[in-house]
C-alpha cells in the first residue's frame, strides 16, 4: 500500500553470532495501523567450530578404550549433543555407538567402550 513507504526499516549483512536482535511488527488496513506486537529477541549463533580428532587410550582397570574428546567453540549458542561414530576394520563404514557413548549430554567428554563392542558387529576389529 502506498502509506508503507513511510516506514523506516534498515537492510544489513552485519549479524554476529552470541548478539540479541530484536524485532517486532504491526498492521495496517483499511482503518489505519495497530500498535506493534511485542518484540521478539534472537540470539544469532553460529555452526560450532570444527571438532579437533578425539585421544582415545586404555583404560587401567577396564581395558575398555577411552574415547576423550575437546569441546569446539560453540558458535556462541551452548552445544546440545555430539554424535560420536567409529569407523569399522575396513574403514568404509561408521557407525555411531549410541549405548556406550551417546553424545546426548554434552557435558560428558568421554565414554568408554568394551573390546566386546570392537570386536564384534560393527566393528569387527580383530583383538591383537
Amino acid at each position: 500500500m502506498p502509506t508503507s513507504t513511510l516506514l523506516s526499516f534498515t537492510l544489513t549483512s552485519d549479524i554476529y553470532p552470541g548478539k540479541t536482535y530484536g524485532f517486532k511488527i504491526r498492521a495496517a488496513n483499511i482503518h489505519g495501523w495497530g500498535t506493534f506486537g511485542t518484540v521478539l529477541n534472537i540470539k544469532a549463533a553460529g555452526i560450532p567450530s570444527q571438532m579437533s580428532a578425539p585421544v582415545t587410550s586404555i583404560d587401567a582397570t577396564t581395558g575398555h578404550v577411552r574415547i576423550q574428546l575437546t569441546a569446539p567453540h560453540d558458535g556462541s549458542q551452548s552445544i546440545s549433543q555430539y554424535i560420536i561414530e567409529i569407523a569399522d576394520s575396513t574403514a568404509t563404514n561408521w557407525t555411531p555407538d549410541s549405548s556406550n557413548c551417546p553424545g546426548t549430554n554434552p557435558a560428558v567428554l568421554s565414554c568408554l567402550i568394551s573390546m566386546n563392542t570392537l570386536t564384534s558387529a560393527p566393528y569387527n576389529y580383530a583383538f591383537d
